[in-house]
């Protein structure tokens, strides 16, 4: 599908939502997206990037920590891990 400009503005990739096109890379095809992660911080990503899912994050270390914690089961608040609060059972 080489050629084809497919509009990725508004899609969802992971935990990044394409805001708007920037323009074409300069030194290989494709186009350039301006995107924003869950964590809220802007990354500029090529086309190939997002549809190949090789990228799905802004790669900070906050994004990859809570990933990570999802994963193990831990809640996260304010980049404290605790524990639920233990049931009553009188």
């Amino acid at each position: 599908m080489k050629g084809v400009r497919v509009d990725l503005e508004g899609r969802s990739f992971g935990k990044l939502v394409v805001e708007r096109l920037v323009g074409r890379h300069a030194q290989r095809r494709g186009l350039l997206w301006e995107c924003r992660c869950g964590c809220g911080r802007l990354v500029t990503l090529r086309s190939d990037q997002l549809l190949s899912g090789r990228v799905r994050s802004c790669g900070d270390w906050a994004c990859r920590r809570k990933r990570t914690e999802a994963r193990a089961g831990n809640v996260t608040l304010n980049r404290k891990s605790f524990a639920p609060p233990e049931r009553d059972t009188k």
